[in-house]
């Protein structure tokens, strides 16, 4: 907060200024104040506060007055919390309050958050953003036990305007709000620290504090500081500048040296000129060859032409006789095809005859067998007449009794087989649980079985990455993890990383006692024990992109832990405890490795335990404060916190945090061998289980079978004995029905007769039809038969003319590719022979422009041996004196350097020079605002002390950086001040002088609400009466201010009616402190007066 208001007193003594002009300094200052001040505060006043969990208070919430508020209650009813949460809640630092060290410690005893809402008043002119807040704005704070919190702005309808910590700065910077500054929040230790103490320098730095006014005298020194330093480089550097001037004078005359070599280039460049003539020379005699081979393909043309046109002639002739020939096939295949419809229908009519012929004939043959079987039943009916006339009916008794004595026995028998029926189901029933319980032992063996073949498995894999684990430790984390390093090392070596990552993690630790590594690795766990430490994003995204390249399967990837390192360790609060947390017995040597397991697993608050019982008895009951987890020796969890919670651990031994590779190897080859003992006793165990389990499923198949047949068999009696049962004995026959039914028959057989002559005749005008369709079908087939014949030697010939069709269309593809291909040659040619003759010309007009022609006889290879030569010479004579182009652009650059230096050190000089003189003027102008605000307070403090009768004075000396209150008590008019200090006086009168000091400075700030913490504790009755209408009047005057004064005495005794009548305020009372209570409240008693 100081850091953003930096000339926060400027503006407050401006403003005073303003109010105070014509005032009488023989009146208490500001207790009448202009039209503007004598309204209610509009902006940054306090209009509720509300606490949960928040020390003491488990859940409170009031609302305060605009202008006079008093909380009163015992010690310990919670009064200094309620301003603890107002320092807080506004953004204040636990360090501000003097009440602990961090802000976990505000948090009420067993709750794990604590939330502070406070509710500002947003109206008036100088209401911050009210298109967006509107007429309240509610700042909740809400503080964690993990340390972490969070802000929440909200406006007037309690939504979320903004979370961020910079707008609640701009909010309090806009209402002028300092939870920082002593006299605007005026709290017990405070108090203790700067009034009550004897020490001058104790009140001057409170005076400092106050108004501000050691903030910018800070800021100010940091300046001269800066200043000081930026001479000492300038200083530094200008000796620099002789050196830079000697440097480039050298380099001169070096330059200088180097005209001698112009003769020697003037020749090169005169050869070069006669070898840019040569070499254009050399391309005039290249580009004839070409030219003639131009013309000669030039003059080939009309011959592939010829060839081209006789080929597509020869295509002509023979597709004009092909085509003909087309034609007529067409036009026979045509006729062919009308033919076809006809030859078609004959068919179809033949086969309709054909089906007729067979109906008719099909109706003659049923009424034949119907007229045979007619027959056949009046031969039975004649034949059953003639016995039934013969037969003599005897006696059926004996029959009767072979009936139900076969009854009887089947009876008997469907009996037995339904009792063996049971008995063989009784079986399967055995055999089907028998066989159900060996499935499912064989089901858990294999399982088991699997389970053991991974823990094989991956037991051998541990020993794998063990045995290199031998000779680089860093394979225990994968056998990856080597070559990973190696790249992270190059990486870094490269720059692609900020910081160097730090990791594994794990390899960064090493334990006090090496017991504790199986419950130590348990709790960090093996994302953070394999896990890798990164100072930004940057540097996370280059080890992601490492990480997939090296680590082939997912699951292995290492986290990556994003932080800001920070070398400084996190100051860790250590509760005495008789036993070990995890963060006693790690030895790190790396704070930002202690810094990430402290932040990520919070172990300074995990205990560790060798004896389990006495774990859960220290878990269950009492746990010691701040710690709710523990973890015993065997890598068991224990949670307290809500309720009391084991966890037991599946793992046996560590992997990452033993100090001795062999002995975990050693552990792991008997490990191995018991898993592989266990799996041949389980794979001997399922090969019993499949026999037992092959031989029941046989016997229920044997049973199966023996039920199927018992079912055959009695369904078989079942048949049988109803067949006997439903049998019916033979009445005596009455034959006149029988003789009715051959009159029947015999007319029936008449009328068949005369229906066979009809279907005969029918049959017989069918076959006839049948031979005419026929007959003409032939002649169709006949006409088909003379066309194809006909079509067979014109097709042939078609045929023909298509081959030689082919051949010519063959040919005359040929000759067009062969054309092609020689207009292409003929093409490339073409535009080589122009490419080469357009670079002549350029190289031409290149070459004209360096100079006329030159007639040379020599050529370019001979011309370029001699500049060769040349320069070799020119090399060694720099060899000796130096590159004259490397000497020319050295002296120029440093030339240039000289100049720029020797300017930035002239412009940097002036600067200073004027920053120099600003800091002058800026210091004369603080020392006279310090002397206008001494001078006001001291006037303030003289008139508060006349409230009494007291006369004295505030000797302040900023030579010697003191504060000293000079009072005589009840002075009389005309006596001599007598020099007292406050040493001298009483426990009130010193306590009321205090006051006085507090008033005084009150009127310098410019606070919208100012709070006062136990002001009045050590004065007697006459004292607290007058410093309370000094408080009153002063807060009379200041109706636009807010005032929060907390008392633990009762104030009914010191506030007159008048003072009541004349002021707006309220009382709260605090309840006085209880042992149980889940709910703090206060008692509002609100008293207003106009």
């Amino acid at each position: 907060m100081t850091s953003k208001r930096k000339n926060g007193f400027d503006n407050g003594s401006q403003m005073k200024k303003s109010r105070n002009s014509g005032d009488d300094f023989s009146q208490c200052p500001d207790f009448h104040d202009n039209a503007t001040m004598n309204k209610e505060a509009e902006a940054g006043i306090i209009e509720s506060i509300s606490l949960k969990n928040f020390m003491c208070h488990a859940n409170m919430e009031f609302s305060l007055g605009p202008n006079v508020n008093f909380l009163i209650g015992n010690n310990g009813s919670g009064k200094s919390a309620v301003l603890t949460a107002i320092m807080i809640g506004l953004g204040g630092k636990a360090s501000v309050t003097n009440r602990g060290s961090t802000l976990k410690n505000f948090i009420k005893t067993g709750k794990r958050t604590a939330e502070i809402s406070i509710k500002l008043r947003n109206l008036g002119p100088d209401a911050y953003r009210h298109d967006v807040y509107g007429d309240y704005i509610v700042v909740e704070r809400k503080l964690s036990y993990d340390g972490a919190g969070s802000y929440k702005l909200k406006n007037a309808n309690l939504n979320v305007v903004d979370s961020r910590k910079d707008e609640l700065v701009a909010i309090l910077d806009h209402f002028s709000i300092q939870v920082d500054n002593p006299v605007a929040i005026l709290t017990q230790e405070a108090s203790k620290t700067f009034l009550h103490s004897k020490s001058p320098h104790d009140k001057y730095k409170f005076f400092l504090k106050a108004t501000q006014l050691e903030q910018t005298k800070h800021d100010y020194v940091n300046a001269e500081e800066s200043k000081r330093c930026a001479s000492e480089i300038i200083k530094e550097k200008g000796k620099l500048v002789p050196e830079m001037e000697k440097e480039v004078l050298h380099w001169r005359q070096k330059f200088e040296a180097c005209e001698s070599l112009d003769t020697l280039k003037d020749k090169i460049f005169h050869l070069k000129q006669e070898l840019a003539w040569a070499i254009i020379g050399e391309r005039e005699k290249s580009l004839l060859p070409l030219s003639k081979e131009l013309k000669s393909e030039t003059l080939r043309t009309p011959k592939f032409d010829q060839k081209v046109e006789e080929s597509e002639a020869e295509v002509k002739q023979v597709g004009d006789e092909h085509s003909k020939l087309q034609e007529k096939v067409k036009r026979l295949r045509e006729e062919a095809e009308a033919l076809k419809p006809q030859r078609v229908a004959a068919r179809n009519n033949c086969i309709e005859k054909k089906g007729e012929v067979k109906r008719n004939q099909e109706d003659y043959r049923k009424i034949c067998l119907e007229r045979d079987s007619v027959a056949g039943d009046k031969k039975q009916i004649e034949q059953r007449i003639k016995e039934l006339r013969q037969k003599d009916y005897s006696d059926y008794d004996e029959q009767r009794r072979a009936r139900r004595d076969r009854i009887c026995n089947l009876e008997l028998q469907l009996s037995s087989h339904q009792d063996r029926m049971k008995t063989i189901d009784n079986d399967l029933m055995q055999f089907k649980a028998a066989i159900s319980t060996i499935q499912q032992e064989l089901s858990q063996e294999r399982h088991a079985e699997k389970t053991v073949l991974n823990t094989v498995r991956n037991t051998e894999a541990q020993l794998v990455t063990l045995e290199s684990a031998r000779t680089n430790t860093l394979s225990r984390y994968g056998s990856w993890m080597p070559e990973a390093i190696r790249r992270i090392e190059d990486a870094f070596r490269r720059g692609r990383f900020t910081k160097k990552p730090i990791g594994p993690i794990g390899a960064n630790i090493s334990l006090r006692d090496p017991k504790w590594a199986l419950a130590i690795e348990i709790c960090l766990g093996r994302p953070l024990c394999a896990g890798f430490l990164v100072d930004n994003f940057n540097d996370e995204r280059v080890l992601e992109e490492i990480f997939t390249q090296v680590c082939t399967q997912r699951n292995q990837k290492p986290s990556i832990f994003t932080s800001k390192f920070q070398s400084v360790l996190f100051n860790v609060q250590k509760n005495t405890t008789p036993y070990p947390s995890i963060l006693d017995m790690l030895v790190i040597q790396d704070p930002i490795v202690s810094n990430c397991i402290i932040d990520q697993r919070g172990v300074e608050g995990i205990l560790l335990f060798e004896n389990s019982e006495e774990a859960a008895d220290v878990m269950q009951g009492r746990p010691p404060n701040g710690f709710n987890q523990a973890y015993t020796i065997g890598g068991d969890l224990m949670v307290s916190y809500p309720v009391f919670r084991i966890y037991s651990s599946d793992k046996n031994r560590a992997q990452f945090l033993t100090p001795s590779v062999e002995d975990v190897i050693r552990q792991l080859r008997n490990e191995l061998n018991q898993h592989n003992s266990q799996l041949q006793k389980l794979k001997l165990k399922i090969k019993c289980l499949e026999a037992d389990e092959k031989k029941n499923v046989a016997e229920k198949e044997k049973l199966d079978a023996a039920i199927r047949k018992l079912r055959q068999n009695m369904s078989s009696h079942e048949m049988e004995i109803n067949e006997l049962k439903n049998f019916e004995e033979p009445q005596p026959m009455d034959v006149s029905t029988l003789e009715s039914d051959i009159n029947e028959l015999d007319a029936k057989l008449r009328e068949l007769n005369s229906k066979a002559d009809d279907q005969l005749e029918k049959v017989s005008i069918a076959q006839h039809n049948l031979a005419e369709a026929e007959r003409q079908s032939n002649e169709l087939t006949k006409l088909l038969v003379s066309a194809a014949d006909s079509l067979e030697p014109i097709r042939t010939r078609f045929e023909e003319l298509g081959d030689e069709l082919e051949m010519a269309r063959r040919n005359q593809k040929h000759y067009l590719m062969k054309k092609k291909e020689h207009e292409k040659k003929l093409l490339q040619l073409q535009q080589e022979c122009n490419a080469k003759t357009a670079d002549l010309q350029s190289d031409l007009e290149k070459a004209q422009q360096i100079c006329d022609r030159i007639q040379t006889s020599r050529s370019a290879q001979n011309i370029e041996i001699e500049i060769r030569q040349i320069e070799k010479r020119i090399m060694s004579e720099e060899k000796i004196r130096g590159d004259r182009n490397e000497i020319t652009q050295t002296y120029h650059k440093k030339r240039e350097v000289y100049e720029n230096v020797k300017r930035e050190l002239n412009q940097i000089e002036n600067f200073l020079q004027k920053l120099e003189e600003s800091l002058h003027v800026r210091n004369q102008w603080f020392c006279q605002q310090r002397e206008s605000l001494s001078l006001r307070t001291r006037l303030n403090f003289i008139v508060f002390l006349s409230e009494r009768d007291y006369s004295g004075t505030l000797e302040i000396s900023h030579t010697d950086e003191t504060i000293e209150p000079i009072i005589q008590p009840k002075a009389k008019r005309g006596s001599q001040l007598q020099a007292s200090s406050s040493k001298s006086l009483s426990g009130g009168e010193k306590s009321f002088s205090t006051a006085c000091f507090v008033l005084a400075l009150w009127d310098g700030t410019s606070s919208p609400f100012r709070c006062l913490d136990e002001y009045d504790v050590f004065m007697d009755m006459v004292n607290r009466r007058i410093t309370m209408d000094m408080m009153m009047k002063f807060a009379a005057g200041k109706p636009g201010c807010q005032f929060i004064f907390l008392s633990p005495l009762d104030i009914s005794g010191v506030l007159t009616d008048q003072t009541r009548a004349q002021i707006k305020m309220r009382i709260f009372e605090m309840h006085p402190p209880e042992r149980g209570l889940t709910q703090n409240t206060a008692d509002d008693n609100e008293e207003d007066a106009d």
